[in-house]
């Protein structure tokens, strides 16, 4: 018997590496209802755009939009693990496409975007410059404002 208490069920996800734009190659993991559908959530991740950035746990989510009927993809930006302050909205756009394409080439064709934090603007790029008919919903977490728009403000010449 272990000694360590598990809080909740563990639900089980596919590890899946896929080509973006370019030389990019993303690692993201898909949660699955057990009964088929056409809806996902495509979780659009903060800082850097790495999953593993902070203390998350993203299962109690996976477990409860199974239980809904949704399947869940959580994926890595190509800057993943690198400093938010060198990531571009151009390759997030191109990241969010390829994740897209991941999930419609799987048969879901309902999309809902799910940005946290910086993921929030980045889905909302993405969205502005695509108007993605796929895209039904977006949910904005903990969501900020653009550090790329202040950080070009305060570097425009006076």
């Amino acid at each position: 018997m272990s000694d360590v208490a598990v809080a909740h069920e563990v639900p089980k996800g596919e590890h899946i590496l896929f080509a973006a734009a370019g030389p990019a190659r993303l690692s993201s993991i898909l949660y699955e209802p057990e009964k088929p559908s056409k809806s996902a959530v495509i979780l659009i991740p903060q800082g850097a755009g790495g999953l593993s950035e902070g203390d998350h746990d993203y299962n109690p989510l996976a477990q409860k939009l199974m239980d809904a009927g949704y399947a869940l993809l959580l994926t890595n930006m190509r800057t993943a693990n690198g400093g938010w302050f060198y990531t571009l909205f151009e390759t997030a756009k191109d990241d969010i496409a390829a994740a897209i394409k991941l999930m419609k080439d799987r048969g879901y064709t309902e999309i809902v975007l799910l940005g946290t934090s910086l993921g929030g603007p980045r889905g909302a790029y993405y969205y502005a410059q695509t108007h993605d008919d796929s895209i039904k919903g977006f949910v904005f977490l903990a969501s900020i404002t653009s550090p790329y728009l202040e950080r070009t403000v305060r570097r425009t010449p006076q």
